[in-house]
């Protein structure tokens, strides 16, 4: 299910992971290029996977399910020569840190593998009316 503002659908992030992907974020609302060994277990799964980038919120805020909302992965991977861009979301609530999505209705979900990942057009496409980037 992806996710959604008024029903977000949280997967817990393992330890080593979590600590990876807050970690990235000491600098808000600037993008980060993210090793994709780092990525959460089921990301690193997906087929054709090429790259990822991290950015965190100057803002977090909480969701409806209690989630502090902290930021965005955004994941690409090439599928039989067509660039495909993905968005999750990761947040904590208490000690669990949890990603959210895969998202993917904005502009540039597909994109020209040859013109490289349009970076400045996949984050900030949260569908969240808080999102704060």
């Amino acid at each position: 299910m992806a996710y959604t503002p008024s029903a977000p659908n949280w997967s817990i992030i393992k330890n080593q992971e979590a600590h990876q992907v807050t970690g990235s974020t000491s600098n808000p609302d600037l993008v980060y290029p993210f090793p994709t060994g780092a990525l959460p277990t089921p990301l690193q799964q997906l087929p054709g996977l090429s790259e990822a980038y991290v950015s965190g919120y100057a803002f977090p805020y909480q969701d409806v399910r209690d989630v502090t909302v902290q930021g965005e992965l955004a994941v690409t991977r090439v599928d039989d020569g067509t660039g495909k861009a993905y968005v999750y979301f990761f947040g904590a609530s208490g000690s669990q840190v949890y990603f959210s999505g895969p998202y993917k209705q904005f502009e540039f979900h597909h994109y020209d593998t040859g013109s490289g990942v349009p970076i400045d057009r996949i984050f900030g496409v949260s569908p969240s009316p808080e999102r704060r980037l």
